[in-house]
């Protein structure tokens, strides 16, 4: 993370002095098993000062690579060994979306990943498991309140991504 100070002149000339952080792009990647989501476990989080629950997710170290980043996040967080986790994968959103274009250059990415049948999950690391038909995505929905993992789930649901839930 940088802390970068600047100062603007706006369209009307005036001066202004604007602070922003500069992050690492993210990935929030919606985990399919068995026609279940699958949540990792709660972990705190600093910035609301208690645990959550999550979709899986991490830093980007390569964008340019969102299947590899996927596994890497999905491997650490739910106890995977490194291989080619999954059967199907897309991406939710082609472009990373801007977290808050005023105060840091963030941008978010969400895939879908649906792991192979074969995989051998280790159910302590699953924190919850939701099917995936409309009563299952309410609950998703009620229970997690990160707005970032609320969007890609919002946009896998309007993308189709979830499978036909009427």
């Amino acid at each position: 993370m940088a802390l970068v100070g600047e100062r603007w002149i706006d369209d009307e000339a005036n001066q202004v002095d604007y602070w922003r952080v500069e992050n690492p792009d993210s990935l929030i990647v919606i985990v399919i098993a068995d026609g279940r989501i699958l949540l990792p476990l709660q972990s705190f989080r600093p910035g609301v000062g208690r645990t959550t629950l999550d979709f899986c997710g991490g830093r980007l170290a390569r964008p340019e690579d969102l299947e590899g980043e996927a596994e890497r996040i999905v491997c650490k967080e739910l106890g995977l060994g490194p291989s080619d986790l999954f059967e199907s994968f897309q991406r939710v959103n082609p472009v990373g979306w801007e977290t808050n274009s005023s105060f840091e250059s963030q941008r978010v990415f969400g895939v879908v990943g649906v792991l192979k049948s074969d995989l051998q999950l280790d159910s302590t690391l699953v924190g919850a498991s939701f099917p995936c038909d409309e009563a299952g995505m309410a609950e998703v929905q009620e229970r997690i309140t990160c707005l970032q993992c609320r969007g890609v789930l919002s946009e896998a649901l309007r993308l189709g991504l979830l499978g036909d839930l009427r």
